[in-house]
């Protein structure tokens, strides 16, 4: 069992990185203030639709690894 010193520890640590700013965030803050609010919402959406895109092909390509796993061991089965 994990002790209560050990799990405050965690809890806190885990909070300090979960507030700190990425690179995202970084970026549209930087570009708001050089450029203005629009183009720190420019930059906002752009690492949004970046991300999106990011996730749905890295999903799709891991269910297509999947696919192909699943169909070459029923080939190597039969």
């Amino acid at each position: 069992m994990v002790g209560q010193s050990i799990l405050l520890t965690f809890i806190l640590a885990a909070f300090v990185v979960i507030m700190a700013p990425g690179p995202n965030t970084i970026y549209a803050l930087t570009q708001s203030i050089k450029s203005g609010r629009t183009a720190g919402l420019v930059a906002g959406f752009g690492t949004a639709t970046r991300v999106m895109v990011h996730t749905t092909t890295a999903a799709f390509g891991l269910s297509a690894l999947l696919r192909t796993y699943v169909i070459s061991n029923r080939k190597i089965s039969i």
